[in-house]
């Protein structure tokens, strides 16, 4: 059966017409390697501001380090730390002290613990030039009740000790460090190990004060 030659010229413009509508939408993508409705994505260059500008300002949210696994010999194991470790005169800098605590372990919150071993304390030991700034912020401890008496305050697991410390223009040059005394009496349902302390030591560089910022 053979299509009139009418016929077939008007199937020709027909198809003609759909292939240009066809390029006219795919004409974004095929430039841009997206769809037309794409959302345009910021600029190297802004972005490369943002990095510039933010690093001018001391992080203070560093990860701590991390200190040893404790197990049931020695339950408590602890590590000091300070960010930003490199730094000028006028910074502040923050000393976080990161306590890892046995499963089955505690030990009892700084302040009245309410309990009937010793509560923790940390005592700072800092260099000519590098001062406190504000009190130390302490974890909110848990309730224990497991044992006769009043109910304690304890923690148990991962804890964090956070001081603020400012670095003044009487710092010496180089490497300076700082020592945190913590003091501690770990316990489990049962028994209390003696009272214990562990000095935690963590260093800061002082950087050139006419070099380029950090």
């Amino acid at each position: 059966m053979r299509i009139p030659r009418q016929q077939q010229a008007a199937a020709a413009m027909v198809v003609m017409l759909v292939a240009g509508a066809f390029l006219v939408v795919m004409k974004p993508i095929f430039r841009g390697g997206g769809s037309p409705n794409a959302t345009a994505t910021s600029s190297p260059t802004a972005g490369t501001a943002d990095r510039k500008l933010s690093a001018r300002v001391p992080d203070l949210s560093a990860r701590p380090l991390v200190p040893d696994q404790p197990s049931s010999q020695n339950p408590v194991t602890a590590a000091a730390s300070i960010a930003p470790s490199t730094v000028r005169p006028g910074e502040i800098v923050e000393l976080a002290v990161v306590v890892r605590i046995a499963p089955g372990w505690h030990i009892y919150s700084t302040g009245e613990s309410g309990g009937p071993a010793e509560p923790t304390t940390l005592e700072l030991t800092l260099p000519a030039g590098i001062e406190q700034d504000g009190a130390w912020v302490v974890p909110e401890p848990e309730m224990d009740a497991s044992n006769a008496g009043p109910v304690a305050r304890v923690y148990t697991g991962d804890v964090t000790f956070r001081c603020r410390l400012r670095v003044t223009d009487d710092v010496s040059r180089g490497r300076n460090e700082a020592v945190c005394q913590l003091a501690y009496q770990a316990c489990d349902r049962y028994s209390c190990k003696p009272f214990a302390t562990q000095l935690l030591a963590a260093s800061l560089n002082l950087s050139d004060r006419t070099g380029e910022e950090h």
